[in-house]
């Protein structure tokens, strides 16, 4: 079988460069020691956004050299541009703007190198906050937080590390096409155990549960099959019927998401039950809900979250944050750029349908639950998932003029003779 190689003319592709600047800053953003960097000025602060801008530029760089898009997908990007500007203005905030360059950067090129890089960054400085936590260096400091004390680990507020682990867990899951041999699950699951108890995080170490269950059952299955691939990953198994039904369970999720906040505003008494156990999240979206409003278009909003508490950032009567990201987009940069997020993941599980690709279809899934309780959707330190619609995206039928395709079947005699003499 011939197989096809795409080999780039002595050029490196800017966005992985970008990329991987751009992991890192946030990476440093995300721990402990960035916290009191930001109360006392410290000068990594401008480094780390030094090297944002510069991830930026590479990201820009990446676009000005993609080919020429037809005129419907320049329309489209017109539209896509005008609308998160728009988010960005009414919203008080430039971030969407920059995720949405990073994801047209992301266009075009290898999902699955996207989530190699996002994996071995993360898992680097995992190993590093941990390490610098138990050590007592830098993040070993205890919160009492409603009612258990919880370690740092590193990481800038407690639950970090949770959410480091459980992203590494379904990155994993995927690139092994969602097969874990049980030395990795074993592995996995000791460290969130390890995780848990340092941090009492308990949604994200039951997320991270089921994705080392998921693929020991993918690892079990196919060794039943007799080394036949599993069903949920070709496309004759991955059916139209379940794609459909992914995307509606989706979308129950955003439903429930909304629908939950609201429910308890109005007294329902099982709603309040479900509020104490979830330590007040549908209260503080509620609240947030009635003060805001569900906009078109955002408002300016200053979240303020406990950590910023701890580290005198703001003060205690200042609290205001709601965990579900789908209702923290509507609120802060409207309804229409948050229903643009949930079409493009809904739009991720109609690609890996086309692709036979089941286990990113499962990917997904967890994102909106979890997305439900904790702000992920689009958190590019951890989160890799958002860019995978766009890598699906192709704006030339035609190969582009950086690469040329070498054909391997039987080494050089297998290559067209006019291409025999370009190998360096």
């Amino acid at each position: 079988m011939t197989k096809y190689i795409h080999v780039p003319r002595g050029r490196i592709n800017p966005y992985y460069i970008g990329l991987a600047v751009y992991l890192i800053a946030n990476n440093l953003t995300a721990s402990y020691a960035h916290n009191i960097w930001a109360s006392t000025g410290h000068i990594m602060v401008t480094v780390i956004r030094a090297m944002r801008y510069a991830a930026y530029a590479f990201f820009a760089w990446r676009v000005a050299t993609i080919p020429r898009a037809k005129n419907t997908q320049i329309v489209s990007l017109m539209l896509i541009t005008l609308l998160t500007l728009a988010a960005a203005y009414m919203g008080g905030d430039k971030s969407p703007i920059f995720y949405i360059l990073l994801a047209v950067a992301a266009s075009q090129t290898d999902f699955k190198k996207t989530v190699l890089l996002f994996f071995w960054i993360q898992m680097l400085f995992f190993a590093l906050y941990v390490f610098l936590g138990l050590t007592g260096i830098s993040g070993g400091e205890y919160v009492f937080n409603s009612g258990r004390d919880r370690c740092f680990l590193g990481y800038g507020w407690v639950n970090r590390s949770a959410f480091c682990l459980m992203f590494a867990g379904m990155e994993l899951f995927y690139l092994k096409n969602g097969e874990l041999n049980p030395v990795q699950v074993l592995l996995l699951e000791a460290l969130n155990l390890f995780i848990y108890i340092k941090t009492k995080t308990v949604f994200p170490m039951l997320l991270t549960l089921g994705v080392g269950g998921l693929g020991i059952c993918f690892f079990v299955k196919k060794r039943i099959a007799f080394r036949r691939r599993s069903r949920m990953t070709r496309k004759s198994g991955f059916t139209k019927t379940r794609m459909v039904g992914a995307q509606m369970a989706f979308l129950a999720i955003v439903v429930m998401s909304f629908g939950l906040p609201i429910l308890y505003g109005r007294g329902n008494a099982a709603m309040r039950a479900l509020n104490r156990v979830l330590n007040s999240r549908l209260s503080l979206a509620n609240t947030a809900i009635e003060r805001y409003g569900l906009s078109l278009l955002g408002n300016k909003v200053q979240w303020t979250g406990a950590s910023t508490l701890m580290f005198g950032l703001s003060k205690s009567s200042e609290y205001f944050y709601v965990d579900c990201d789908f209702i923290k987009l509507g609120i802060q940069y409207g309804m229409i750029f948050c229903g643009f997020v949930i079409f493009l993941y809904m739009a991720s599980i109609y690609i890996a349908y086309k692709r036979g690709d089941g286990v990113m279809c499962l990917c997904v899934l967890i994102i909106g639950v979890l997305c439900m309780f904790e702000p992920e959707l689009i958190d590019f330190t951890f989160n890799p998932f958002f860019l995978y619609a766009f890598t699906a995206v192709q704006y030339s039928r035609r190969a582009k003029p950086a690469l040329w395709t070498v054909y391997m079947q039987d080494g050089l005699s297998a290559m067209p003779k006019d291409t025999q003499n370009e190998i360096v």
